[in-house]
């Protein structure tokens, strides 16, 4: 019973890794990190916010795709939760297909944020459309108006 056991549990620990982008110990196994923690709004403008996103784990990772670069949904905090802000549209012109990111390889893309302030983050789909895996996201970031 103690092997079966022992074993369902290091099978059901490896799935819950797999799908979480977090290995056994808790890290991180793909990053996404965007070029600054506070970004200034002047009128109506769009801020750009360079991202990249980097494979840190030993096997090749499918990453969401518009074109050349990563596909990158943007959340704002409200009360008290992360909700989807900007869910970018890739023009179907535009290669879709997944992106197969290398061990310790990087991506880089560039989203704009428009009209909004507040606390937002960044999240990169994983894995095939028809198997997803839970996405990776960045740390927050702020966005606010900045004074003429």
């Amino acid at each position: 019973m103690k092997k079966t056991l022992s074993a369902a549990a290091l099978a059901l620990l490896a799935a819950c890794s797999s799908a979480t982008g977090l290995d056994v110990r808790g890290t991180t196994a793909v990053r996404v990190q965007t070029d600054a923690r506070s970004y200034g709004l002047i009128n109506d403008t769009p801020v750009p916010v360079a991202f990249t996103v980097t494979n840190t784990t030993s096997d090749a990772v499918a990453v969401s795709r518009c074109g050349d670069a990563p596909a990158a949904q943007v959340e704002r905090y409200h009360s008290g939760r992360w909700e989807v802000a900007f869910s970018g549209i890739c023009p179907a012109v535009l290669e879709q297909a997944p992106l197969m990111l290398a061990p310790g390889a990087t991506l880089s893309g560039v989203v704009q944020i428009q009209r909004t302030t507040g606390s937002f983050r960044l999240v990169v789909p994983l894995g095939e459309p028809t198997d997803a895996k839970a996405p990776a996201s960045s740390p927050s970031f702020t966005v606010r108006y900045l004074e003429d």
